[in-house]
Formats: C-alpha cells, sequence, structure tokens
C-alpha cells in the first residue's frame, strides 16, 4: 500500500485558497518536504524513482542531478528492504532547499548492524552525494534504520 502526503508546493484543493507566487518562495527559501510511504518491497522502487525525479525537477536540478537522484534513491531503497522486517514500509523524505535536496530513507528492522561501507553500492553512494549518513533509532517497539544524503545543486556549472 502506498501513501501519498500532499507536498506544500502543490495548489490548494478547491474552495481553499490558493498559495500565490509569494507563498511559494517563501517556501522555497525555507524549504519544502515531500514524504512517500511504500511497501517495503523492490516492487515498490518505480514509484520511489518517479517521486525522486518529480522533487528534483521542482528543484530545477539539472538532468544529470536528476538521474544521480534516482539512482541513490534505488540504492538506499534497496540496501534499506533488504534489511527490512516482513511487512514494513519505506519511508522517503525529501527536502527541498534552495541549493540543495536532503533524502532521508527509514525501515523498521531486526538486524541493527551498521550498513557496510565496504560494498561497491555505498562506494557508488559516496561518489553521487555530498554527504551521507546512516543511523539506527531504537526509540520505538522496532528499531529503524536510517540513512540520510544530502546533494548540493551545482548551479552555473559548464
Amino acid at each position: 500500500m502506498t501513501e501519498w502526503m500532499q507536498p506544500n508546493w502543490w495548489p490548494a484543493p478547491s474552495g481553499g485558497t490558493a498559495r500565490t507566487e509569494t507563498d511559494l518562495a517563501d517556501a522555497m527559501i525555507q524549504g519544502e518536504l515531500v514524504e512517500l510511504r511504500v511497501d517495503a518491497d523492490l516492487a515498490s522502487l518505480a514509484l520511489v524513482r518517479t517521486m525522486a525525479t518529480a522533487v528534483a525537477m521542482r528543484g530545477d536540478h539539472d538532468i544529470d542531478a536528476i538521474a544521480d537522484l534516482k539512482l541513490v534513491a534505488d540504492e538506499i531503497c534497496t540496501t534499506l528492504i533488504r534489511r527490512s522486517t516482513a511487512g514494513a514500509r519505506l519511508l522517503c523524505r525529501f527536502s527541498l532547499l534552495p541549493r540543495s535536496l536532503a533524502f532521508t530513507v527509514s525501515v523498521p528492522v531486526c538486524d541493527v548492524s551498521p550498513v557496510r561501507q565496504d560494498s561497491l553500492s555505498w562506494r557508488l553512494l559516496t561518489a553521487l552525494v555530498d554527504s551521507i549518513a546512516t543511523t539506527v533509532r531504537t526509540d520505538g517497539a522496532t528499531p529503524e534504520l536510517v540513512i540520510e544524503v544530502l546533494m548540493t545543486r551545482k548551479v552555473g556549472e559548464l
């Protein structure tokens, strides 16, 4: 099952107050958050890649950065899906900031061992992002493994 959270940059529903260009500009300065919850299943990767593309395009990232984000999303989600508990949901958060994009993914896990940093997947991730971090949240009934990345938008590069 997929849960869609309406991003704050979408137009207001009919009958609601329409957003102005000033509202949108203010949202860009403060950053925007888009969340997507999908079943922790490899079949859900297409939805995550599609959302990654939409968010990166919204942030005016170039075509190479969009492709990089799709690959990063795919690698992170695949890593977490393989470690997830049965019936778990993957929570993907895209934070669109004025000059960067943060991508955070979490999933409930049984195995709280660290993500292997000597794998090809990890090396690919570190080559494509500006920063990457993994944490384990243990404040709930089931621990959650979290991977966070930051990708800075390159402006004016040839």
